[in-house]
């Protein structure tokens, strides 16, 4: 886990985000993401696909896959300036959908529009918005948010379906080096973003917060390089940034701390890929002071204390790396453009800086 004419753009929205009482503000969106579909041999019917990313128990009946829900602080509306806004209705906790912190939930909404105001439009916005960003974000923290998507009455009219974006509501990047950022869409007129059918570029403020536009950054404000319009890629020099490791631990090779491992967690731990992840399991734990990693078996031992050191062959060990930094998070959103027939979508993504 991105001014515009709104006739003819889609628009891709990649916010990064991380509870309070159900009685204040609540800040715990964290990812969105809309598509709609005329609903077939149903007039003037569309159905509306929605999957929402939250801070875990935010609402009640969330804590297990399959649970349903009323997400009370979001906002729907089925035409933005004819049609008043709604509550959002029953959200299902998704299969797979519960992670460290938060949950990722699925709805499908039904909704028949009147002759007379299909026959009054070209294209209509159906709109998700609500309060707040998560906390906790290097920008935009506790605004608002709004995830769109353009009805097309041809389309709809025509039986057709709007674009859909399947992207991991959190994406994690290194620190310390040029990383590649892919934004991923799907047009059923005009295929994947690779086809070269839509171009890319990044939302202004006020595309992002609404209301709050004027004190909304995005990815040019962190150093994001601009969207390349065929590819959907862009790249981010992570070197610079104050968050994750700062540097490589500082290992004695061939070497074998036999401190006790810390309480609570497995040890070895086993298949880590390097003595670096091994250094960044042990800077997550108050208690962990050294690690030792062997790496042709990728074992990891978080250690305590630090015992005594014996010489044995393919082992090294560390003391914990004193500069880490915990990882931060950071708000973008793109806009993509469609060049045959007329969308606009929007869509929000996680993306954590390790």
């Amino acid at each position: 886990m991105f001014t515009f004419n709104l006739s003819n753009i889609l628009v891709l929205t990649g916010i990064f985000f991380g509870l309070l009482a159900k009685t204040c503000v609540a800040s715990h969106f964290r990812y969105g993401t809309m598509s709609w579909a005329a609903v077939p041999n149903r007039t003037n019917t569309i159905g509306v696909s929605v999957r929402i990313a939250y801070r875990a128990n935010i609402y009640r009946n969330m804590r297990n896959e399959g649970q349903k829900f009323r997400a009370t602080f979001e906002g729907f509306e089925w035409a933005v300036g004819t049609y008043r806004k709604q509550r959002l209705r029953t959200m299902t906790v998704s299969s797979g959908g519960l992670f460290d912190g938060w949950i990722y939930a699925h709805g499908y909404f039904e909704h028949t529009y009147s002759q007379s105001f299909v026959n009054s439009k070209s294209s209509w916005r159906v709109r998700l918005s609500g309060c707040c960003r998560v906390g906790g974000m290097r920008a935009n923290t506790y605004k608002y948010y709004t995830v769109e998507t353009v009805v097309n009455k041809a389309a709809f009219v025509g039986g057709l379906s709007g674009p859909s974006v399947d992207m991991f509501p959190i994406l994690e990047v290194p620190r310390g080096q040029n990383t590649p950022l892919q934004i991923s869409a799907f047009s059923p007129v005009d295929g994947l973003i690779t086809s070269g059918a839509m171009t890319l570029k990044w939302a202004n403020s006020a595309e992002m917060c609404r209301s709050h536009g004027s004190r909304c950054s995005n990815g040019p404000n962190y150093g994001v390089s601009a969207l390349n319009s065929a590819t959907g890629v862009a790249t981010w020099d992570t070197r610079f940034l104050r968050c994750g490791n700062v540097d490589d631990p500082q290992c004695l090779s061939s070497t074998l701390f036999t401190g006790r491992c810390i309480r609570g967690v497995a040890c070895p731990e086993l298949n880590i890929p390097s003595v670096q992840w091994c250094q960044n399991l042990c800077d997550k734990y108050r208690n962990c002071r050294y690690v030792s990693y062997q790496a042709t078996t990728k074992n990891c031992y978080l250690r305590r204390f630090r015992g005594r050191k014996r010489r044995t062959s393919r082992w090294v060990s560390c003391r914990k790396n004193r500069r880490f930094r915990k990882p931060c998070l950071y708000p973008m959103q793109a806009i993509v453009t469609v060049s045959k027939v007329f969308w606009f979508y929007a869509f929000v993504a996680t993306i954590k800086v390790k």
